[in-house]
């Protein structure tokens, strides 16, 4: 298995640190100016804690979105773009 894992790229998603199994899903792709674009998923009825592994700004306010852990709204996404 750790032969394996030296061949296989690093997903750029794995800094969110999303539990297996877990109803949190990252999405992400590149925009127009090389940032990152980031949409996070709770496909859950439940909120879902998140650790947001560095600060972004909201795509839908503008705000910024401290690292650290924070929930997430049942049925919601959170759409941010790297600072």
């Amino acid at each position: 298995a750790d032969l394996m894992r030296a061949f296989i790229p690093k997903r750029v998603a794995d800094a969110w640190s999303i539990p297996l199994g877990s109803p949190v899903t990252v999405t992400s792709g590149r925009v127009g100016d090389t940032r990152r674009a980031w949409f996070v998923h709770n496909w859950s009825g439940v909120p879902q804690p998140v650790a947001v592994p560095s600060a972004f700004l909201s795509l839908a306010d503008g705000t910024e979105v401290p690292a650290g852990p924070t929930d997430l709204d049942p049925w919601s996404v959170l759409a941010l773009i790297d600072v």
